[in-house]
């Protein structure tokens, strides 16, 4: 499975309405639009082009044509009137993401689930989604050659954390992912340049590699004690 995939996978099949924000080619709409076809499908994209592109390839598709609605703005903010019941929010960097819902954070009760693929780890989406009391509550991990995506789903109200854990993916511990050690192993493998060469009086970049060496150690006995 791709990312995309993944995305898609953690859309519930009841809801009637999902916004894809910053859906550049529309990957994803199109997905959802054969995994889904009862939904009503809303694109958010700041790029002026993408509408005009999206229909010029895929216009003849009544259904699509029917069901779709290709907005043109920037964050959560063309959202506020549509009233999606889940967002998806992918191709962008945790502080991205993170500036997207903080600048929107009155729009956010209205909406029952965030779906969230972004294309680093650093811990600061979870640690923001944690001060809004909102919690991640599905997860996925996929790699294609050599690059690891996490994508989850969150929604309002709290979970219980588990420190060791918790920034990279309580649910991928619960499963005992297969790619858990992996991924964790090769986020440790980029982050320990930037240790020295980044460190900042406030000890973000050391203190989240000491994260990941403590989360390291959690999967690394799970794979043990689950080896036959």
């Amino acid at each position: 499975m791709t990312r995309f995939d993944d995305i898609v996978s953690l859309v519930p099949p009841d809801v009637k309405s999902v916004a894809d924000v910053g859906y550049d080619h529309g990957r994803v709409i199109l997905l959802l639009s054969k995994t889904h076809d009862h939904i009503r499908i809303i694109g958010v994209e700041q790029q002026p082009e993408a509408r005009g592109r999206f229909w010029r390839l895929h216009g003849a598709d009544e259904s699509l044509r029917s069901r779709v609605e290709l907005l043109h703005g920037n964050g959560l903010e063309p959202l506020e009137s549509k009233g999606p019941d889940v967002v998806v929010i992918g191709g962008l960097g945790e502080r991205s993401i993170v500036e997207i819902l903080a600048r929107s954070e009155g729009i956010l009760p209205g909406i029952g689930r965030l779906v969230l693929a972004p294309m680093d780890t650093k811990g600061v989406l979870r640690r923001y989604l944690h001060s809004i009391s909102w919690s991640v509550v599905e997860e996925r991990l996929s790699r294609k050659r050599s690059r690891f995506y996490q994508v989850y789903a969150a929604e309002p109200g709290m979970r219980s954390i588990d420190a060791s854990t918790w920034l990279f993916g309580t649910d991928l511990f619960d499963q005992n992912h297969p790619l858990l050690l992996e991924f964790l192993t090769d986020l440790k493998r980029r982050y320990r340049p930037m240790v020295e060469h980044y460190k900042d009086d406030r000890d973000r970049i050391p203190s989240f590699y000491r994260s990941i060496n403590r989360a390291i150690a959690v999967a690394g006995d799970m794979k043990a004690k689950s080896s036959p």
